[in-house]
């Protein structure tokens, strides 16, 4: 029931990107027509079209022409639906509410009136309403229902929507929005203004958690009061006309929502454009969002039982919990950070918190290698872990070096394999054994990535339960290398075990030795053994932390935790311009 005296002071904006679609003017005459108050309607429209193609875009006059304002742009101007969107919400002025919607509608008479009577009826003042419409096919075959927008899986991972057919007696809340109808006062536009750096994949559960954590709170309209055309078949989109650039422009979107929902941190300078505008709120946490919606972004999780009935819909809402995966993964994320793309255990305490938190592990280490290490050159580490300073290394060896990569945790090699695949560097052989003085098998203590823990050291037990895998423990000179450049032996506590075995092979190929010195009694007997395989050696520390970390984070979680360690060669090379301090040889003694 239309309340004439109730919304007749009332303005509605209606916003409206459309892309050479012949439907928009249609939609632009049904909805002054079937308003309560078409002088109190206004449109704003980013028409994207070819002034020579797309004629039959504009064969019908629009009902109020002074009342429809209009921004045009070539298809060569144009950078998807969100940017168009944002352009067209540029032309709110002093409206009262605003209504986004897509460019091929139909309208209920009295939609306007209709849609302002539901949303003061959810009590919320900072309500929205946000579904997507039922269907309709050309001219005007229209189907009716009331769908509520839920979490349906993930594409790339990022999380798509659909929609539950309910039989709802007033608003119910879902939080989601749909990019096609959303209704809402003009206030939350102003607050959290649409993103135009999204494309199309990810806009909507991105503009959905940035509304609820600003404070705003969506709702499923109890009556269908607005139809969407979806088949269109024969319609044009963006992406087939402008194949290489829309590719560009989806790549850095996607990369900009999962950075967004905390999935993937990323620093392409093309992801982050204007990121601080278009942030989440402060008002809730990305996490109460989680639990409301039922989903678990870096898990991969969807409660889809919470969607499908209303009493499901009305424990949830009263009892918010987000799932939780049963899978170890829910334990781990994949970080972009400088040295490339890693899959790493979120719970690691030292190694993965410090890529998570700085996008970085001790970067003076990698100062060294490029010191000391040139490209064509072959490196062996030792104790790998998933990679952390063995993907820089073989960047530095590039394409016609080598890096040796060995560990003796079955799941950290796991978690190196995927480092090495997620940055495509082929010139990694990997290695999974101990290395020791003397030969024999042992079996380790995997890391459990579902527990808090320092992932880096791995402990290991020489009496064997042999129902389980025993690891092979080998001496590096039971191993054939043509070459070695530089040896890194990073395995705290056993790097002299390891460097005893790896004696002939140290004295045929005097590569550059970095050796781990965090275990003071290990370095006292390290700085034995390499005095006497004619080495000089250097001491040389960088912190966990440093303030030009590659996330700018000013915040030290690691207080004054530094890397001590080892650097030693065997000819007359002076190491001080890496603030590397010489070991006196009455120090080796």
């Amino acid at each position: 029931m239309v309340s004439p005296e109730f919304v007749k002071v009332d303005k509605v904006f209606v916003a409206i990107a459309s892309y050479r679609d012949k439907e928009c003017q249609w939609t632009v005459r049904d909805l002054f027509e079937a308003a309560a108050f078409p002088d109190r309607i206004m449109v704003g429209i980013c028409w994207q079209f070819d002034a020579l193609q797309d004629t039959a875009c504009f064969l019908e006059p629009y009902p109020y022409p002074n009342q429809v304002k209009v921004i045009n742009v070539t298809l060569q101007q144009t950078r998807g639906a969100c940017w168009a969107k944002s352009m067209a919400l540029s032309l709110v002025t002093d409206e009262d509410y605003v209504l986004l919607i897509d460019s091929h509608m139909r309208f209920a008479k009295g939609w306007d009136a209709e849609m302002i009577n539901m949303l003061k009826e959810t009590g919320n003042q900072k309500g929205f309403l946000s579904s997507y419409p039922a269907g309709y096919e050309p001219p005007n075959q229209r189907r009716f229902n009331t769908p509520r927008l839920a979490p349906v899986k993930f594409f790339d991972r990022v999380m798509s929507q659909n929609s539950v057919l309910l039989d709802m007696s007033k608003p119910i809340v879902s939080y989601l929005m749909a990019g096609g109808y959303m209704f809402c006062e003009r206030a939350m536009i102003e607050q959290v203004p649409y993103d135009p750096h999204l494309y199309f994949i990810g806009e909507e559960i991105a503009h959905a958690a940035r509304f609820f954590t600003h404070g705003w709170v969506g709702y499923a309209p109890h009556k269908c009061l607005i139809h969407h055309y979806y088949t269109r078949k024969t319609s044009v989109k963006h992406w087939e006309d402008e194949k290489e650039r829309w590719s560009k422009i989806n790549a850095a979107s996607y990369k900009r929502v999962r950075h967004l929902l905390g999935i993937e941190r990323t620093s392409d300078e093309l992801a982050l454009v204007d990121i601080e505008k278009y942030c989440l709120g402060t008002e809730r946490s990305l996490t109460e969002f989680q639990a409301s919606i039922g989903v678990n972004f870096n898990a991969q999780v969807i409660d889809r039982k919470r969607h499908e009935t209303l009493s499901a819909i009305q424990d949830a809402i009263s009892n918010p919990v987000p799932p939780t995966a049963t899978h170890e993964m829910s334990t781990l994320a994949v970080n972009a950070c400088r040295s490339g793309y890693y899959l790493l255990p979120k719970l690691d305490a030292y190694i993965g918190k410090s890529l998570m938190e700085y996008g970085e592990w001790v970067e003076g280490l990698n100062t060294v290698f490029v010191e000391l290490f040139k490209a064509g050159g072959v490196a062996v580490e030792v104790g790998a872990g998933f990679g952390a300073h063995t993907i820089p290394l073989a960047r530095l060896a590039g394409r016609k070096g080598r890096v040796i990569a060995i560990e003796q945790s079955r799941r950290m090699v796991e978690l190196l394999y995927a480092n090495i695949a997620l940055n495509a560097v082929d010139n990694v052989s990997v290695v999974h054994a101990r290395l020791a003085a003397t030969e024999g098998s042992a079996q380790v203590s995997e890391p459990i990535f579902t527990s808090n823990g320092n992932f880096g050291v791995i402990s290991h037990q020489t009496d064997i339960d042999h129902k389980k895998y025993p690891l092979p423990v080998v001496q590096m000179d039971s191993q054939t290398y043509t070459r070695v450049d530089l040896l890194f032996i990073d395995t705290p506590g056993e790097v002299n075990d390891v460097l005893i075995g790896a004696k002939r092979m140290i004295s045929t190929h005097k590569p550059i030795l970095i050796l781990n010195a965090d275990n003071t009694k290990d370095a006292i007997n390290v700085q034995n053994t390499a005095k006497q395989l004619g080495y000089t050696l250097w001491e040389y520390s960088c912190p966990f932390y440093s303030e030009t970390n590659f996330f700018a984070n000013k915040k030290n979680i690691f207080g004054g935790l530094r890397s001590h360690l080892i650097l030693a060669a065997s000819d007359s090379r002076d190491l001080t311009i890496l603030s590397a301090k010489l070991i006196p040889a009455k120090e080796r003694q």
